[in-house]
């Protein structure tokens, strides 16, 4: 899949959040159902990759969650660049997203919040195959 666009209009930089989750250790909770922040984010962004609105209007520049080995990731974060005109169609991705995890995980996750919001720092887009390896690798495995 190609996860770059093409790019024509003014780009902003936005943060992808998933926080509030409630953790846990990788051996003791695991079996409970617990959301994982980084999964979650993956597969926001992987849903912005595949979204025919918003495939070629944003790139992919980092991620950062998961400070621990043996730990349930509790918050994750995306930085990503969008372009200006798509980020209406950008948040409603990121809004099903979230009614789909609220869905499925909001018993056991009451306080999950999931959002895009604007950030001022400096942000450079991954290239295409980086970024499907980022991808592929934060998924895991199911």
């Amino acid at each position: 899949a190609e996860y770059m666009g093409t790019h024509k209009g003014n780009m902003g930089g936005y943060e992808l959040r998933v926080k509030g989750l409630r953790g846990g250790h990788s051996g003791v909770n695991i079996h409970e159902g617990r959301a994982n922040a980084i999964k979650l984010v993956t597969r926001t962004l992987q849903a912005l990759m595949t979204d025919t609105k918003t495939t070629h209007a944003m790139s992919v520049c980092g991620v950062r969650g998961g400070d621990k080995d043996n730990a349930i990731p509790r918050e994750c974060s995306a930085y990503v660049l969008v372009e200006e005109s798509a980020v209406a169609a950008v948040q409603e991705v990121v809004s099903a997203q979230r009614a789909l995890f609220q869905k499925e995980y909001g018993k056991m996750e009451p306080n999950m919040l999931v959002e895009l919001v604007k950030t001022e720092q400096a942000l450079t887009p991954l290239d295409a195959p980086s970024t499907h390896r980022l991808l592929t690798i934060a998924s895991g495995p199911a």
